[in-house]
């Protein structure tokens, strides 16, 4: 709800995380260009019945597919307002057919579903204290922010159902946030802004977003965008510990905030009628217990016999051992890799496989450790011949040299670069190859880890043909 400015200056030190819900802290704002003013943070809840419109699940794509990402402004970079409204302009018009829109129509639009979208939501005052807007009057000095007010207004905003007990849903977390697996999860994925306190509880938000959402991700987006080759989905074991460790409903640490009342009256009645529905099951079982009871002594069928008689039927008619067929196993590489069979010829590399479009970092955790989850072994094993298309060749030479030259750039730093990593090991020497890549003079430092490969490449390409030119200038 707030300007598009405050937004752009935001920083990951301004934000925390608050009970079930995240903080921030907008230190600018139209009434308080300086930043002196209150301190106050905005409330923002995750919404896991809708992960399209869910920020904490957007910002953990965006962190994620951001490793390399610094602590410092949350969106580096210049006019990032600029690119944002842009690109927000461009999307509705390709879906609408509309030009009017802008930054300033989803602050207008959040504002007006805040304030009528719903017949019990939010008072007025909270809206504005929100928004930044002056009350006007003696109501400036009066009426003042309170935490209360301001959490009920953020689940509204983030659209949970004001109407039903969910409304009052807790965040995706996991029972014990001090898993290791998940330690080295947050390590692994978000490595650059682990050590920062003030988000350690923010980025386990991040990560139970991702787990809890992982089946629809896979199926909404496609097969080369970067978030499938980070750690989390590249190997399936740790998703589904992860999976197992997850809370979506009752927990033992964590208690919802900014319910109001008669959201605590939907969540009673909602007990109450669960426990009516409970009872014909229960008066079911103890009627039969009585029957199997009094049967037995009169020489009756009991239950056990009748159910005795009926797993005989089915076992007798096949039934009884399910209907899932044997799928056959996988065939596997010497080195334990799978081998798939297409085309005439055995490949490590699945049919559908695309390369993903992702930058350096991405292709350098691909190239040492491959993707599990889809199949793919570590890519330094493959050879073009593994490739589904032939037109995938050329992708494949611009990965090899890429990976060339980060392991020259390492080599030349001093490092050692062992012949099978581990992930913190690739990591740390990606981290020192990146900086030392010869890249050509630029007029404002390159954020290197929003560049795509071929971008980074050609920037190399560059820098290599400039100092040859200058070699053969000096030595003619």
């Amino acid at each position: 709800m707030c300007r598009s400015e405050s937004v752009q200056t935001l920083c990951t030190q301004h934000l925390s995380g608050i009970d079930d819900s995240v903080g921030c802290v907008m230190y600018k704002s139209m009434t308080n260009q300086e930043g002196g003013g209150p301190k106050d943070p905005r409330h923002l809840y995750a919404n896991p019945y809708s992960p399209d419109t869910c920020w904490i699940t957007a910002l953990a794509i965006y962190l994620a597919c951001r490793p390399t990402q610094p602590k410092g402004p949350l969106f580096p970079g210049s006019n990032q307002k600029v690119r944002f409204g842009n690109t927000l302009r461009q999307l509705i018009n390709a879906k609408t057919g509309q030009t009017h829109y802008g930054t300033h129509s989803i602050r207008k639009g959040v504002a007006t579903f805040a304030c009528s979208g719903t017949t019990g939501g939010p008072s007025i005052a909270s809206v504005c204290l929100r928004v930044g807007w002056s009350l006007g009057g003696v109501q400036d000095r009066y009426i003042r922010y309170e935490s209360a007010g301001d959490q009920y207004l953020g689940r509204v905003v983030a659209g949970l159902p004001l109407n039903l007990a969910d409304f009052a849903v807790l965040p995706p977390h996991f029972v014990n946030n001090q898993d290791v697996n998940l330690q080295k999860c947050v390590e692994e994925m978000i490595p650059m802004l682990r050590a920062c306190s003030t988000l350690q509880d923010i980025l386990k938000l991040c990560i139970a977003s991702l787990v809890n959402h992982h089946s629809y991700l896979r199926e909404l987006i496609p097969a080369s965008h970067p978030l499938l080759s980070t750690f989390l989905f590249r190997y399936p074991d740790m998703m589904n510990h992860l999976e197992a460790a997850l809370v979506r409903d009752t927990s033992t640490w964590m208690k919802p905030t900014g319910v109001p009342p008669h959201v605590e009256l939907y969540k009673q009645l909602r007990q109450v009628q669960t426990s009516i529905d409970n009872l014909p099951p229960v008066l079911l079982e103890g009627m039969s217990n009585l029957i199997e009871e009094k049967g037995v002594a009169a020489g009756n069928i009991t239950n056990q016999v009748l159910e005795a008689t009926i797993e005989s039927l089915l076992l007798r008619a096949g039934l009884a051992q399910g209907a899932m067929s044997h799928a056959p196993q996988p065939v596997q590489h010497s080195d334990g890799d799978q081998v798939y069979y297409y085309s005439g010829k055995f490949h490590l590399l699945p049919q559908e496989f695309e390369f993903p479009r992702t930058g350096p970092c991405g292709a350098w955790q691909l190239w040492w450790f491959g993707d599990k989850s889809r199949g793919w072994p570590p890519l330094k094993k493959i050879h073009p011949h593994d490739l589904p298309k032939r037109s995938m060749r050329k992708t494949f030479s611009d990965w090899v040299m890429m990976i060339k030259h980060l392991t020259e750039a390492a080599t030349a730093a001093g490092l050692a670069i062992p012949t099978q990593p581990t992930e913190k090991e690739a990591s740390e020497i990606f981290s020192v190859a990146i900086e030392k890549l010869q890249l050509p003079p630029a007029k404002h430092k390159r954020r290197l880890a929003e560049l795509s490969l071929p971008t980074v490449l050609r920037l190399v390409r560059e820098a290599q043909s400039a100092d040859k030119r200058q070699r053969g200038s000096d030595n003619p």
